[in-house]
């Protein structure tokens, strides 16, 4: 009885180090990978150096999201990448276009039927037999009543005897709550340092505007996000003032009121991409312009603009 345990000990053992050696060499890769990722302004430096042998735009499947390899070659022939990780990889290509750069994009490759099928089931069943051999091994054999899940094991109790049933303790509000909160400050914390690929033109046509005319912004989304989207781009100081949901739990058309009446505001007018802003604007008793390269569509009549640059050519006192 004593061989048998050692045996199965050991069998369980060996297959736990197999996991967690490929765990620890994928944890490796990515870690290698980190080190040679770049910013925006990285690459917009790298891409034009005379080092740079070849540039492959690379997409993901089904997304648009993809990435950017740079490839260096130094005086020893020998050969480093850097990567850029685009959200669009349309974006890019435009961009590359613009700076008469050369490129290559391979087509997107097919998943083989070998990883898709035969590694996943292979991968389930050795999850399954570590399952039952640790079963097996702490139950000496008992795998019936390792397996006896009765409902008096599915309940939980407290002093008394009182039962409390799943549906009372599960989704409490609080966790759900405390669970947005570390999200949202993770994603302001990647916005304000993850590389940004901004609309054609948006930098320079924000701060023309900034000289003519006072600029806000009003948008969906929680506490902190616009501090950190300003901060990478560096467009704070084109900005005079800003609110959002996250500030005062209000919507958009409220919020719109709010900025308006805050900066002593009488005449604004909102660009947005979605019938939600149009509605926002009916709400707080502003024109609306359409921005048509965002990501909505609008019912009725709108000075439609049809990319970001276009802002500079509206005359703003016909509203």
């Amino acid at each position: 009885m004593n061989d048998k345990k050692v045996r199965g000990l050991s069998g369980a053992t060996i297959l736990t180090f197999v996991v967690f050696l490929f765990v620890m060499l994928w944890f490796t890769n990515q870690f290698d990978q980190k080190d040679e990722e770049i910013t925006w302004k990285e690459f917009e430096k790298l891409a034009t150096d005379e080092d740079v042998e070849k540039i492959v735009i690379t997409q993901n499947k089904n997304v648009p999201t993809g990435r950017v390899e740079l490839r260096f070659k130094d005086e020893l022939d020998e050969e480093s990448v850097k990567y850029l990780y685009v959200s669009d990889v349309n974006v890019i290509q435009e961009y590359m276009k613009d700076k008469g750069l050369e490129y290559e994009m391979p087509d997107v490759r097919e998943d083989s039927w070998f990883a898709t099928v035969v590694v996943p089931v292979l991968l389930t069943l050795m999850g399954v037999m570590l399952i039952f051999t640790v079963m097996n091994r702490q139950g000496n054999g008992a795998n019936a009543k390792a397996m006896n899940f009765g409902k008096s094991r599915a309940r939980l109790s407290m002093g008394g005897d009182k039962k409390i049933t799943f549906s009372q303790v599960a989704g409490l509000k609080e966790e759900k709550e405390e669970l947005a909160v570390h999200l949202y400050q993770y994603e302001n914390q990647w916005v304000e340092s993850a590389p940004c690929i901004l609309y054609d033109k948006m930098p320079e046509t924000i701060r023309a505007l900034s000289k003519r005319y006072r600029l806000f912004i009003v948008s969906n989304c929680q506490s902190g996000y616009i501090e950190a989207f300003l901060k990478n781009t560096g467009l704070g100081d084109c900005i005079t003032d800003f609110t959002c949901p996250g500030d005062t739990g209000k919507l958009k058309g409220d919020n719109i009121r709010i900025i308006m009446e805050r900066n002593g505001i009488t005449e604004a007018v909102y660009v947005g991409d979605t019938q939600g802003d149009a509605d926002a604007c009916r709400m707080a008793g502003i024109p609306m312009i359409f921005a048509a390269y965002g990501f909505g569509e609008v019912e009725g009549e709108y000075v439609t603009l049809q990319s970001f640059g276009e802002l500079l050519e509206i005359d703003y006192d016909k509203f």
